[in-house]
């Protein structure tokens, strides 16, 4: 059996190597084509609606309110 202070270096390493490829992940994400595909949805949904969009509209009026 492995003593706690065994386990918590293993799990320190092994924070420490996910720290280091980070980036590399946050990358990937990014330009994973899933996301790229939901966001062209996204922009294609808020074209159709019309100008100013409704949470605008709710935003300048609680501030015209004030």
């Amino acid at each position: 059996m492995k003593t706690q202070m065994e386990k918590e270096e293993t799990r320190e390493a092994m924070l420490e190597e996910l720290l280091q490829h980070r980036e590399k992940m946050f990358e990937i994400i990014r330009n994973s084509p899933a996301l790229r595909k939901r966001n062209e949805a996204a922009a294609a949904s808020l074209a159709r609606l019309p100008r100013p969009f409704p949470w605008e509209k709710e935003k300048s009026e609680k501030k015209s309110d004030q």
